[in-house]
């Protein structure tokens, strides 16, 4: 009985430890590595949490782009054909620290319509700079809410304008906001915002698990 207690926590342990700050979600999946938020009505996910362990990081290769069948409403791969957008991760399959997780991060309730220069400009700028801290990093990612949308041609998976990405590191109390426009050309830097301002806009209640005296101060930090 001890043995197998013994295991149950050593199994539980690893998982707390990667949910630790993982905002309250409307619709929840779990992956090895990140937790989305999916819109089954927008087709795209609101939001996606996931942890980085720099130490842990190496290539992976990539996988094919492919339908989470689990899902309501899902999107294929051939969805975005000819649309002229990018099949944009919100996890990227380069902050993946397991072959299991770079493979799930294909899966396409991790993607959302991205333009071209947007997905391989600043976007991925800004990837390369949350795997650049020497300690675990958290990261919450999405798109910013707008009463109207566009739509992949001959669908209806919905095209964000804007790009939103909190980038957390504990143990160097460090905590970086940013909302970034599709069509934005400047330096990922240049779009720093709060992180108040970003919840004001989501609707969502970021890292409400820290202490509030040290939420409060972090996320009104510019």
């Amino acid at each position: 009985m001890l043995n197998k207690i013994f295991n149950l926590i050593l199994f539980l342990i690893p998982n707390l430890a990667y949910s630790q700050y993982c905002p309250e979600m409307k619709y929840k999946i779990e992956y090895t590595q990140y937790t989305v938020d999916y819109d089954s009505i927008l087709r795209i996910p609101r939001l996606v949490y996931y942890k980085i362990e720099p130490d842990s990081l190496k290539y992976f290769g990539r996988d094919i782009f492919g339908p989470d069948y689990n899902v309501f409403n899902y999107t294929t791969p051939e969805d975005y054909y000819d649309s002229g957008y990018d099949r944009g991760h919100l996890f990227p399959s380069a902050s993946a620290y397991s072959w299991d997780a770079m493979s799930e991060s294909f899966y396409m309730t991790n993607i959302t319509p991205q333009l071209p220069e947007f997905n391989r400009g600043v976007w991925k700028s800004l990837e390369l700079h949350e795997r650049s801290f020497n300690s675990t990093t958290y990261v919450i990612t999405g798109f910013i809410p707008q009463d109207r949308y566009d739509y992949l041609v001959g669908t209806n998976i919905a095209i964000p304008d804007k790009y939103f990405k909190v980038i957390y590191v504990p143990d160097e109390y460090i905590m970086e906001g940013y909302i970034i426009p599709q069509n934005g050309i400047k330096p990922y830097m240049k779009w720093r915002v709060p992180v108040d301002m970003i919840e004001n806009q989501i609707g969502y209640d970021l890292f409400y698990q820290l202490d509030d005296n040290l939420e409060n101060y972090l996320e009104s930090k510019y």
